[in-house]
């Protein structure tokens, strides 16, 4: 660490462990920092949070990859390119790499609460009658 502050040498590895796809609790574990302190760092520091967001993404990729390489050594002959991967096997593969477009976002609708005034005015008329 000659030369440079200690955080700057645990942002640097907890920046590499996100890369190789493990989760933060991980990566701060890795780098010798707690995770509330990591969450600091990106929540201030604007240049950490988009190095945080690449990281991510890169991490996500290398899961994608391993995720495809998996499904594809339980193959007698391992598939050599999509064109050989199931139908599964490449819905994964997208799905990892591009979720705006092939994930189905869940919308959960709640029921619209009734007015209070009149949940009041129910309550009074089966009290006072």
């Amino acid at each position: 660490m000659q030369g440079r502050k200690a955080s700057e040498v645990q942002r640097e590895a907890f920046l590499a462990a996100l890369r190789r796809g493990v989760s933060v609790k991980v990566a701060a574990a890795s780098a010798r920092v707690h995770r509330i302190t990591v969450y600091k760092w990106r929540d201030n520091d604007a240049a950490f949070r988009r190095a945080w967001e690449e990281a991510v993404e890169e991490g996500t990729g290398r899961a994608a990859e391993e995720a495809l390489r998996r499904g594809m050594a339980r193959r007698v002959a391992p598939a050599a390119t999509l064109a050989e991967c199931s139908d599964k096997e490449l819905t994964y593969v997208l799905r990892a790499r591009r979720p705006s477009q092939y994930c189905t976002p869940t919308v959960f609708e709640a029921p619209e609460p009734p007015d209070l005034a009149e949940r009041m005015e129910a309550a009074r008329k089966r009290v006072w009658g």
